[in-house]
């Protein structure tokens, strides 16, 4: 048995699925929020975790800000912190941010609250 399989839980992963769209002309002709949950229960589904949560930010920014303007993230880490959930799990990467300061920034608090 390999170090990564050994030190995985024997549950589930369980995650919290975060959707977000910038604009209400991009949740009806981009990605919407629907659209997005889809992909990511499937890429769960695949891997054998469990969605326990959906978190959204509909009308958001991706900028940093507008941080504090995200209740769903900031929902999606705090279930993290309280040991419901093992992590967030996004549809691309651009959903979580729009730069690279705003993932490393997201990260490190979920890293912080016990995400994996």
């Amino acid at each position: 048995m390999d170090n990564a399989t050994s030190s995985r839980p024997e549950r589930p992963l369980r995650w919290v699925a975060y959707t977000r769209v910038s604009t209400e002309g991009q949740a009806k002709d981009g990605q919407s929020l629907d659209g997005q949950l889809d992909e990511i229960g499937k890429w769960v589904h695949r891997t054998g975790g469990q969605i326990i949560a959906q978190c959204s930010d509909a009308g958001v920014s991706g900028t940093a800000e507008h941080l504090d303007e995200r209740l769903g993230l900031f929902e999606a880490i705090h279930l993290i912190s309280r040991k419901k959930a093992d992590g967030i799990v996004l549809w691309n990467l651009d959903r979580l941010g729009r730069d690279i300061i705003v993932h490393e920034t997201i990260l490190r608090e979920g890293t912080r609250a016990g995400g994996v």
